[in-house]
């Protein structure tokens, strides 16, 4: 028999043997490694920690892998939402098994460094940028903010923590893991159990869980619960003071309720009212003033500088930006619809009504609903009157014009942006220098003119109205019109502020920024249409760019107030400017209050009858022309008391006025604290009236009968709990934000990369 005759015979066994010996070939070398531990990917080495003898401990390829897997579980369980509780809740702690009594900001800081790949909702975006923000509010208003050095220092913990990337949460779940471990913190199974089955209450079961994070068992769920449970108990444990000592309870309670307990009549002496007898300064005086405090802000008073002075620029920018009127759109909208045929007319906005039909009839009926009667129960059939009711609300609005004016707008300034990004795309545009940017961009001015020689437009397109063309800083945004109050929406997120978004454009951005957060703005980026409250009687629409920015520095000289980069002073020495005035005006009122200083001693010094004493200086001062037409009134700390509650009852009752409020009830709260502290001094000398200069205020102030009410030991045992609470949160701020910052964690567990020669 030939040899090919035998292959064509036995060609099936053949192919059998050879398929055989190839599965050999290809599985030995993998079985050979894999068999020795040498190549195996689960067991490659990818980095060190210290354990608690200081040896080192290996954190391998599958340490971590099963790491990501148990916070996928999690993930599934819901933990992320203990954090929109927290967020969404107003500060809450949710009382669950294991967590209940931990503080805020440890569930925060383990959120945002374990969970930033959890989406929120339907949405898909993540927490962290609202959990930054929220965390800088708090370490903002703590108690160790108030040295500008500690502040900075937390804010970059702060945005390195949030910053951390999604991708290394697994390491810093196995490091802060085995740190709880060490202390001994143990979560218990009945805690594990309990802690489990509130979060299963979203419908998964175990079984479920565990095969799509591809763990191979409950009891791997379990052990990632009982982790976490120990990295936020351990973390809340560590940053909490040990202890409070009673003499800072005891000046806490008193600072409480001493607002309460000081009592006293006063006059004060203004600055102001002196302002016009002080000579304007020589030039050589204003020069030294303002080398004193050009490179200090304003407004942050300290030991050496109690005014509060400060000449240092803030960021600016330069925007250009096109405008559209809202009710000159809508005015548009119904000059178009008036020129229809009647018919074709009253069938339009018969469509736009039953667009609107249902919520309007709805809202008619929720208003007819007895008010005994259960907010579930279902609502009567709509009839013909309630229909007509609802109609004639809806006209009466002018709702469909109102959002067919809003479409109008936001359809031609996409189409400005259309033509500006024909000229300078947004690709385009990231491939260019700053320098390179401006001469390719559009000319806004020419958009706007090309757009409003169109006619069927319904509305103007205004460019840069009100904007007077130079550089501006945050608190001068208000001269731009309504420009200060459009909103960029975000799906999912708070909307962003026009002043976030200019002052936080790519040039000035100062934090970490992440794959999470919005991208800044660029400059010559075409941002918008944006929807403004003000800008016109129903609001208007903006599109703008950033064509500069000025960072903050030191001014040039005095006359450099930042609209402009000046490099050196103006030659005509009459030219207004408003940095040289605002210089003069703070020496001169320096000088005022010097004077009202002199004025409130002499006042304490005069006739013991304290009415007597007040008409005699108000008469002196009506009656001389070259005194101030000031006149002294009598007020009481129980008057301020009076003004912080009618505040406060207007906070709840108006609350577009809300942040101005607050701000004017800390201020007097402050102020009372400080009389407080005042009246505690003086119990120890001798009666008579207490002068107290208030130079942040401009102001000097004469106290008659000032004191304070000691307080009662049953006081003190009655605030001492929710007191002592109060301050360990406050101290807990700084300390959680420390400790879960990524380089501390790496820091203190000895965490170091696995490198080629340490094999």
């Amino acid at each position: 028999m030939s040899m090919m005759r035998w292959i064509r015979k036995n060609n099936k066994r053949i192919m059998v043997v050879v398929g055989c010996v190839l599965m050999v070939a290809f599985l030995l070398p993998a079985a050979f490694f894999y068999g020795s531990g040498e190549r195996n990917p689960a067991e490659q080495v990818y980095a060190y920690y210290q354990d608690a003898d200081g040896g080192r401990q290996k954190i391998t390829q599958g340490m971590l892998e099963q790491a990501e897997r148990e916070l996928n579980a999690l993930g599934m369980l819901g933990i992320s939402e203990i954090l929109v509780d927290v967020i969404f809740r107003q500060g809450g702690v949710p009382q669950l098994p294991g967590i209940k009594g931990v503080g805020i900001t440890p569930i925060l800081a383990v959120h945002v460094l374990l969970f930033g790949n959890d989406p929120f909702g339907a949405s898909g975006n993540s927490l962290n940028p609202i959990a930054r923000e929220l965390l800088n509010d708090r370490v903002e208003r703590s108690d160790w903010a108030k040295k500008p050095d500690d502040l900075a220092m937390l804010k970059e913990a702060i945005a390195l923590l949030t910053g951390s990337d999604p991708q290394n949460a697994p390491r810093y779940y196995l490091l802060l893991a085995d740190e709880a471990r060490r202390a001994g913190i143990r979560t218990t199974e009945a805690q594990i159990e309990d802690l489990l089955q509130v979060r299963l209450m979203r419908g998964l079961t175990v079984s479920q869980i565990v095969e799509q994070s591809r763990l191979q068992q409950a009891a791997q769920l379990k052990q990632a619960l009982g982790n976490y449970v120990a990295i936020l108990r351990y973390g809340d444990m560590v940053s909490r003071p040990l202890r409070v000592s009673e003499p800072e309870l005891r000046r806490r309670i008193l600072e409480i309720l001493g607002r309460d307990k000081v009592q006293g009549r006063y006059v004060t002496f203004h600055a102001g009212w002196f302002f016009d007898q002080i000579d304007a300064p020589a030039p050589a005086v204003l020069q030294e003033q303002f080398g004193r405090y050009k490179d200090v802000e304003a407004g942050r008073a300290d030991p050496d500088n109690l005014f509060g002075f400060g000449y240092h620029l803030t960021d600016r920018v330069k925007v250009e930006y096109l405008k559209v009127d809202l009710q000159e759109a809508r005015e548009g909208i119904e000059a178009s619809m008036a020129k229809l045929p009647i018919l074709e007319r009253d069938k339009l906005i018969q469509t736009y009504w039953q667009d609107d039909k249902e919520v309007y009839v709805r809202q008619v009926l929720e208003s007819k609903r007895p008010p005994d009667s259960e907010q579930n129960s279902p609502l009567p059939e709509a009839t013909a009157q309630d229909i007509r009711e609802a109609r004639l609300t809806w006209e009466r609005n002018k709702v469909w014009q109102k959002r067919r004016a809003f479409e109008e707008a936001s359809a031609l300034l996409e189409e400005a942006k259309v033509l500006s990004q024909k000229q300078l795309s947004p690709a385009a545009l990231r491939k260019l220098g700053v320098a390179e940017r401006a001469p390719q961009a559009s000319d806004y001015a020419a958009i706007a003119a090309q757009l409003n020689a169109q006619e069927d437009h319904v509305a103007r397109v205004q460019f840069n109205p009100r904007n007077p063309g130079g550089y501006i800083a945050e608190t001068g945004l208000r001269r731009l019109g309504g420009l200060d109050s459009a909103t960029q929406e975000r799906k999912g997120m708070a909307p962003r502020s026009v002043a976030e978004i200019l002052f936080q454009c790519a040039p000035l951005h100062k934090q970490v920024v992440t794959r999470l957060d919005e991208p800044p703005a660029e400059l010559y980026e075409d941002i918008g249409p944006l929807p403004a409250e003000r800008g016109g009687p129903e609001g208007a629409l903006y599109l703008l760019r950033i064509t500069a920015v000025d960072p903050a520095r030191q001014p040039n000289h005095i006359n450099d107030d930042g609209s402009r980069l000046n490099p050196a002073a103006p030659t005509d020495p009459n030219q207004e400017n408003p940095l040289y005035r605002q210089v003069e005006r703070d020496w001169k009122n320096a000088q005022a209050f010097l004077v009202a200083c002199k004025e409130a001693d002499r006042f304490a010094q005069a006739d013991p009858n304290w009415v007597d004493t007040v008409a005699a200086f108000n008469d002196e001062y009506n009656e001389d022309p070259n005194r101030p037409t000031g006149r002294l009134t009598e007020q009481t700390c129980q008057q301020v008391r009076q003004q912080i509650s009618f505040y406060q009852q207007m906070t709840q009752s108006n609350p577009t006025m809300t942040q101005s409020l607050l701000t004017q009830i800390q201020r007097m709260q402050t102020f009372l604290e400080e009389l407080m502290r005042k009246a505690l001094e003086a119990a120890e000398d001798p009666p008579g009236r207490i002068v107290l200069p208030r130079q942040s205020e401009f102001s000097c102030m004469v106290f008659e009968d000032l004191t304070v009410q000691p307080i009662s030991q049953e006081e003190f045992l009655r605030r001492k709990p929710l007191v002592t609470r109060d301050l360990m949160i406050r101290n807990q701020e700084m300390m959680a934000v420390l400790h879960y910052n990524p380089q501390n964690i790496e820091k203190r567990m000895g965490y170091a990369l696995h490198q080629p020669e340490d094999e």
